[in-house]
């Protein structure tokens, strides 16, 4: 994207670095690329495009109440993406995973999918918001933090610990690797699957499953 502006505005958007807009909106096959180049960016409509690059980027992408898909990964490297109370999918994930090494933010009820792997060594902020893995995921990084974590497809945890503040929801196959979950809220733990742990640290009030809790 070029000097900033609406996303869903084709004259935003150029083929190369700093050149002239009118390159077309991204689609699904498209690589959305911000860089030193690149101003804010607001999503104005819901969006899709193959995968998102911020390197060198030191502005802000802002999601709002609406969606955007990355059909494959996002590695975001510099600047903040900003995830707003979405009602549908908020930010999506494709199984290329997130390398996160900049800001992410959730501002709110937001929420975040994931099919791929999770590395975190930037800022992730969950607020209040939802981050579903719903793909093969493996998790690495400096810093592990949630609030709402689901998990509908194979997750393996980190070997260290990974801090969850409010429900864990389990439909799906959950490996803790040998690690260490501390739940520092208010924390349902729900869903159809059974979930062994390794290690529980509760520091603050957890409510178990009605079912089996390994």
């Amino acid at each position: 994207v070029g000097a900033g502006g609406d996303w869903n505005t084709a004259a935003n958007w150029s083929l190369i670095s700093g050149g002239a807009g009118g390159a077309g909106i991204p689609g699904a096959a498209d690589d959305a690329r911000f860089d030193s180049n690149s101003g804010n960016c607001t999503l104005d409509a819901n969006a899709s495009c193959l995968s998102i690059n911020t390197a060198g980027f030191t502005n802000t992408i802002e999601l709002a109440t609406y969606d955007l898909g990355a059909v494959q990964a996002v590695t975001h490297a510099g600047g903040t993406i900003s995830i707003g109370a979405s009602a549908a999918n908020g930010l999506s994930i494709g199984p290329g995973g997130l390398a996160n090494t900049a800001s992410l933010l959730c501002a709110g009820a937001s929420k975040i999918s994931c099919a791929g792997n999770w590395a975190n060594n930037g800022s992730f902020t969950p607020g209040a918001g939802t981050v579903t893995f719903n793909g093969v995921s493996g998790m690495s990084g400096a810093t592990n933090n949630f609030n709402n974590m689901a998990i509908t497809g194979a997750f393996t945890a980190p070997t260290g610990t990974m801090n969850v503040a409010g429900s864990f929801a389990n439909t799906g196959t959950f490996n803790h690797n040998s690690g260490t979950i501390l739940f520092n809220g208010n924390t349902l733990i729900s869903g159809t699957s059974t979930s062994t742990f390794n290690t529980i640290s509760i520091s603050g009030t957890m409510t178990g499953p009605a079912g089996t809790l390994n």
